[in-house]
């Protein structure tokens, strides 16, 4: 819609704390009728193993993504990653994550959605990158209601933690 004006402010900070490397974020967006905020933070430690954690209040909006009107109306959201990088075989990174939203309506089970990745570092830019995932929830207690399964790509980077964990997004058609 031509002339909404919203207003959104973000920070992140990424160091290191007794050899882990750290990353924290934090933002902020509203358009005059939702005012949504999230925070995420992640670990990558020497051993191969990293970690990232993430939630947002939504308050109240449609399907985050695509604003889909079918998907149930949600107030929040969380979500974690963890992934693996063995130190003999560094061109490989296996992860998995986990999210879940929180429906406002009752009669909607809380969407959640899941997924496993592996990417392989060929050299020179190229990765392979596979993954799957799968989400539930969304407006399946209701007559007609829907269910997702769907082959989601992995992460653009080698190693899926900790600057991106790959996510799922339950509600959405894939």
């Amino acid at each position: 819609i031509t002339g909404d004006t919203s207003f959104a402010l973000g920070g992140t900070w990424n160091g290191s704390l007794s050899g882990v490397d750290v990353g924290v974020g934090v933002g902020y967006q509203d358009n005059g009728t939702n005012s949504v905020w999230g925070l995420s933070g992640s670990a990558a430690f020497a051993n191969g193993f990293s970690v990232a954690l993430g939630y947002a209040d939504l308050d109240g909006t449609g399907d985050p993504v695509t604003g889909d009107l079918i998907n149930p109306a949600v107030d929040s959201w969380w979500g974690i990653g963890v992934a693996y990088t063995p130190a003999s075989m560094s061109a490989l990174t296996v992860g998995v994550n986990y999210g879940e939203y929180e429906a406002t309506n009752p009669l909607d089970d809380n969407p959640s959605g899941w997924g496993i990745v592996a990417n392989y570092d060929l050299g020179g830019g190229a990765v392979a990158m596979a993954g799957y995932g799968a989400s539930s929830g969304s407006d399946t207690k209701r007559p007609g209601g829907v269910h997702h399964t769907s082959f989601l790509p992995a992460s653009r980077s080698k190693r899926t933690m900790p600057s991106r964990p790959v996510v799922t997004s339950p509600c959405t058609p894939h």
